[in-house]
């Protein structure tokens, strides 16, 4: 397996789902995709249960990472709270995961609307 250098802040915006410091979509969607082990879409950032995979991946390395409601509530307080238990960077493990639906299937299947998806193959 594979490890990767990443900034606390990002893994735990990517846990809690509240930016708590400055990152980018596609910093918490390679996050995302690291821990399970395939890269993700933008759209798959709305995947609820893909979210709830990578949370418990990165909770099993990191388990002191705070909660999303302590984000909601107070996120400069949970911003200082990751940064405490764990410094400015954390090392995760890489995800072993296969992609199981295509990302014009998952695409389909977020927004439950298949017939309004138009692919143009170039």
């Amino acid at each position: 397996m594979t490890d990767k250098v990443f900034p606390t802040l990002t893994v735990a915006t990517a846990v809690t789902g509240i930016g708590l410091g400055q990152c980018s979509y596609s910093d918490v969607m390679e996050v995302i995709g690291f821990v399970i082990g395939h890269s993700i879409f933008t759209h798959e950032l709305a995947d609820r249960e893909q979210n709830a995979r990578a949370e418990a991946a990165i909770r099993a390395q990191l388990p002191n990472l705070p909660s999303g409601e302590l984000a909601r509530k107070d996120w400069q307080g949970a911003a200082a709270a990751a940064v405490a238990a764990y410094g400015d960077t954390v090392t995760l493990t890489e995800g072993t995961a296969a992609r199981t639906e295509s990302p014009i299937d998952s695409l389909a299947r977020l927004t439950g609307r298949p017939e309004d998806i138009i692919v143009v193959e170039s």
